[in-house]
């Protein structure tokens, strides 16, 4: 139950993501397109409402070869007992001969004020799934996400051997601590390509 509004120049399509907090609150994430940007807003209804007011557009891709994708929003206590929103996304750049994707990280203490890293290895090698929900465990945050094998990093989409990696991430500096493979996989997700 809830609106979710659109905005002038801002319209939320698609891959929402609802969560909340401690104290009763909704947060919604969505994709969202201008005419030529990508983007991820987050939106949040107070408790005992029953509207979803824009808080803030934490991811803006300028150009029309980007596209923000597949985002998951968390709300957890941090360690140091403030509300954190989280977002996991895949940052798609369709401007090169072969599509990447890495898996990125958005992050805010206070849902305004945002930060981005990316936590899956560079565009060597695509991320054959899109990151994990964010995990909150305090001081630090676990993503997941499939990874292609390096000899599996071609243009053939039917290559897709890879492995399951663990990253994570300290909060209060916005780093990644460690990238970590959890085990092997023999095909999964899938692999985009350039038409034509």
């Amino acid at each position: 139950m809830g609106d979710v509004p659109w905005l002038t120049g801002f319209h939320p399509l698609g891959d929402p993501s609802v969560t909340h907090d401690d104290h009763g609150n909704f947060y919604y994430a969505s994709l969202a397109f201008t005419d030529t940007d990508s983007l991820i807003g987050v939106y949040k209804m107070a408790a005992g409402s029953k509207v979803f007011r824009m808080m803030s557009i934490p991811v803006d891709l300028q150009g029309v070869q980007f596209l923000a994708d597949k985002d998951l929003l968390e709300v957890a206590t941090d360690g140091e007992g403030h509300v954190h929103f989280y977002i996991t996304w895949t940052n798609y750049d369709f401007d090169v001969s072969q599509v990447y994707a890495p898996v990125m990280l958005t992050d805010s203490a206070d849902g305004v004020h945002w930060r981005t890293i990316q936590v899956s290895r560079g565009p060597a090698c695509d991320a054959l799934t899109p990151g994990s929900h964010p995990v909150p465990a305090g001081r630090t945050l676990y993503v997941s996400w499939i990874e292609q094998d390096t000899p599996s990093c071609t243009s053939d989409p039917h290559a897709t051997l890879g492995h399951q990696v663990m990253a994570t991430v300290d909060v209060a500096s916005g780093h990644g601590k460690a990238r970590t493979t959890v085990a092997r996989t023999h095909g999964g997700g899938g692999r985009l390509q350039r038409a034509g």
